[in-house]
């Protein structure tokens, strides 16, 4: 936020909340990023063969090895 401020050109003394700072830059917040990024992979693995290992985590498809459910 303080590089977002620096190059919009508000001080801290303004008193701009982070969310107007965001919404005068044109960029959304860290939060959405991180969750389009995670959309992203999400759709990335759902296009693989079935054989890939990612696929195979992500479902939770694994042959060998244990499980184990943490109560």
């Amino acid at each position: 936020m303080r590089c977002l401020r620096s190059i919009a050109r508000i001080k801290r003394r303004d008193k701009v909340p982070n969310t107007d700072v965001l919404w005068i830059c044109d960029i959304t917040g860290i939060e959405a990023m991180l969750l389009q990024a995670q959309l992203r992979w999400v759709g990335h693995v759902v296009r693989m063969p079935d054989i890939r290992i990612p696929k195979q985590v992500f479902y939770g498809e694994l042959e060998a090895g244990v499980c184990r459910v943490v109560q």
